[in-house]
């Protein structure tokens, strides 16, 4: 149980640095904007009742039978896919996106909930290859919901899940064939995509062309800057007062480098890194054990990693900007409230080791 205590550690590391650079973050944001009700402390109460409601999550999933998802699984991501369809269809477009789903006023993107059970499935499906058809369908169906991702548009959400589908199939050793393929395929629609989604191209654009007017990577490239070695204190940012678009979840990290600089910076990269280690550490165990474990914890531990290192890179100017959140820190309701999950998942994988 010794890996599992030091991720518990980890996560409550960065639980609660999260919340102390969120309330920094947007204590001034949420007081002068009317739509947060000039509540300074509006996206902090949110962010403590999501993670509460993802710890409680976590502890009940890391302690029922696995298996049981596990059978279930496939009905679980098809009911999802359904749910996926009636958000592009029916829902109102929110910043001319349709992803959320609101229920007694809180707002739900199915999209994390379909990340997480695709990720099951998938480590269902290639831990027990049997013939072509096991690998076949399992791809058509990932390719049905990155689709429907697509169509909120969720382009970057889209692309993150791909990375994990090939990832997912090279770990799983499934024939090098069907990754080549599909990566020949990723290729070719690539362009078509960005094409029919003006916005996706538009940002490709600035990023190779480092427009001036692209303000969101801008700012968040000068407050990281700022920050230099030691940063400017916690609360002493100055980029967050309104200069950076979506400092609370797509740029957190502007913050954090700006407020405790390129040492903090640097511990919080080396905090995900000893992340992902303890999770493939609980990967290698079930090997020769189990199969869907070994593969299922890869994934998680991958998912998270990838995640924060999209959200590094994209505030460092290294990759269009396509608003990915910050595992643990960034706000987001439905995001805080799977990665939780995920967590508990990676838990109970490494109770089992230790039966």
């Amino acid at each position: 149980m010794k890996d599992l205590y030091k991720i518990y550690l980890i996560v409550v590391i960065l639980l609660i640095f999260g919340v102390v650079i969120l309330t920094s973050a947007t204590t001034f944001l949420s007081y002068q904007n009317k739509n947060f009700k000039n509540n300074p402390y509006y996206f902090l109460n949110r962010q403590l009742f999501w993670i509460f409601l993802g710890i409680i999550g976590g502890i009940a999933i890391s302690n029922i039978d696995l298996r049981k998802i596990k059978e279930n699984i496939y009905l679980i991501l098809v009911i999802l896919s359904i749910i996926l369809l009636i958000v592009v269809l029916f829902t109102r477009p929110i910043n001319g996106a349709r992803r959320w789903f609101r229920i007694f006023g809180f707002s739900f993107q199915p999209s994390e909930f379909a990340e997480v059970s695709l990720i099951v499935y998938l480590s269902k499906k290639f831990s027990n290859i049997k013939d072509k058809n096991d690998i076949i369908f399992p791809i058509f169906l990932s390719f049905i919901v990155i689709g429907l991702i697509i169509l909120e548009p969720n382009i970057s959400y889209a692309l993150t899940l791909l990375i994990i589908l090939i990832v997912i199939m090279i770990y799983s050793e499934v024939p090098a064939g069907y990754t080549i393929s599909l990566l020949v395929l990723g290729v070719i629609l690539s362009p078509i995509i960005i094409i029919k989604y003006p916005h996706a191209l538009l940002r490709i654009k600035m990023f190779f062309n480092n427009a001036p007017n692209n303000s969101q990577i801008s700012d968040s490239v000068l407050a990281i800057a700022n920050g230099g070695l030691f940063g400017k204190g916690i609360g002493s940012g100055q980029m967050k007062l309104l200069f950076i678009p979506e400092i609370q979840s797509d740029y957190i990290f502007a913050t954090i480098a700006e407020e405790t600089g390129f040492i903090g910076s640097i511990l919080i990269i080396i905090i995900y890194v000893i992340l992902f280690k303890l999770g493939k550490d609980i990967s290698k165990k079930n090997l020769y054990i189990n199969r869907f474990f070994y593969i299922l914890a890869f994934s998680i531990s991958f998912t998270l990693f990838i995640k924060a290192m999209f959200h590094i890179a994209i505030s460092l100017q290294m990759f269009p900007s396509t608003g990915v959140t910050l595992p643990f820190i960034s706000y987001g309701g439905t995001s805080m409230l799977m990665n939780l999950i995920m967590l508990g998942v990676l838990a109970n994988i490494e109770r089992y080791n230790e039966l």
